[in-house]
Order: C-alpha cells, then sequence, then structure tokens
C-alpha cells in the first residue's frame, strides 16, 4: 500500500501569497486544478471521490490518524474517466457525509507534492505529502524532508491541523486549527 507522511496548515491571506511566491520560485508548478471531494460512509478510514474538470475523477481509500502531529497516510486509489458514472454506482449503496469544493496548486519538489488550496468556506491551507519509500529509514527521511520544506517556507512553528477539509467544514472549526476534532 502506498504511503505518505502528512502535514496540514492554515495559511493567512499573506502567508498564502509569501509561501506561493516562494514555491514558484523553488518548487515545480505541476498543476492548477478545481477538485469536488465526495465523502462516503465508510466502516474504516475513509473513502472519497475526487472530482476534476473535465471529465477526470479519482476513488481514493485511506487510513491515517486524526492528529495535529505530522502523521503516515496509507492509501489505494483508482482513476475514471466516467466520474458520473461511478458517483452513481457510489450513491446507490454508500451515505454521503458531504462534499468539498477547493482550488489547488500543486507542486512537486523531490518526493513532496506541495498543495496549496483555497477550501470554500474554510479559507486557505497548505498540506504536503511526502511519499514514504521501503527501507528501514524510510519513514524518518519522508519526515524529515517535510520538515526541512516547512522550516524553508517558515511554516516550521505553525499549527498543524490533524483531520480532513470535511470535518473542519461539518464542526464549523475556523477559529481553532491547532485542536484537533476526534474523527469518526
Amino acid at each position: 500500500m502506498p504511503r505518505n507522511n502528512e502535514v496540514k496548515i492554515r495559511l493567512s491571506h499573506e502567508q498564502f501569497q509569501t509561501v506561493q511566491q516562494t514555491l514558484d520560485s523553488l518548487a515545480h508548478r505541476a498543476a492548477d486544478l478545481h477538485q469536488e471531494d465526495y465523502f462516503f460512509a465508510v466502516p474504516a478510514g475513509r473513502l472519497k471521490l475526487r472530482i476534476q474538470p473535465p471529465a477526470t475523477a479519482e476513488l481514493i481509500a485511506y487510513h491515517r490518524p486524526d492528529t495535529p502531529a505530522a502523521r503516515i497516510s496509507e492509501y489505494h486509489s483508482y482513476r475514471t474517466a466516467t466520474p458520473e458514472q461511478l458517483k452513481r454506482v457510489l450513491l446507490c449503496c454508500l451515505p454521503l457525509e458531504g462534499i468539498v469544493r477547493k482550488t489547488r496548486t500543486v507542486y512537486l519538489i523531490r518526493r513532496t507534492r506541495i498543495h496549496l488550496d483555497r477550501v470554500d468556506g474554510l479559507g486557505q491551507f497548505i498540506e504536503l505529502e511526502t511519499a514514504i519509500g521501503d527501507g528501514p529509514d524510510a519513514v524518518a527521511q519522508a519526515r524529515a524532508e517535510t520538515e526541512l520544506l516547512l522550516q524553508q517556507l517558515g511554516l516550521a512553528q505553525e499549527p498543524r491541523i490533524g483531520v480532513a477539509y470535511l470535518d473542519l467544514l461539518r464542526n464549523d472549526n475556523t477559529t481553532a486549527p491547532e485542536n484537533p476534532i476526534p474523527g469518526r
């Protein structure tokens, strides 16, 4: 199962602009995306259908702890060119928990995908996902890369968020992002 080391931080407008300028000079800007994430109720972990125009989608099943510290996420994904058909199939048998809409700018540097997100109803965030390789030191190496990038971006001391955007929307937790919201 593929794994990432993940960190999420809420950004002010000024921080967002500064981080974006830094990333434009530091990393490869890979994509500007509009995404709708449909979260479905499942017995364990999370399941979301991420739809991106014009007609692509990715079904993502993942497990990770809801903690504000950097955390390991294990995931599987499936891509499709028929997102509406897959959404109809999922809605036939799984309850919809909620929808998260966002614009995302994706940057790539070494083994890390950096997402600058503007989330409808929540504000601006950065997410870092560092791929974890194989070997006895793989987790430590991924965490070190994540922390180095946070230092380079001036965000190493910022409070980290330990939950999905859906949890923040559901709990209207816009004033205390450093407090983890328990998952299901």
